[in-house]
């Protein structure tokens, strides 16, 4: 992740939204993984649809 890489503290972060570091910070609504997975899927789907039509 770009932050890890350039804030590995996370001093910038906590500087400017400090509620990152409380209990009241929201979890993540999306997961990145399986969206990720998802839209290779659909990838996948539509790149072999244009293959046969070809």
């Amino acid at each position: 992740l770009q932050a890890d890489r350039f804030d590995p503290d996370h001093a910038y972060v906590r500087q400017w939204v400090p509620e990152v570091d409380g209990p009241e910070y929201p979890q993540p609504v999306v997961d990145l993984a399986q969206s990720r997975r998802d839209a290779l899927a659909a990838y996948d789907v539509v790149k072999a649809a244009k293959a046969a039509a070809n």
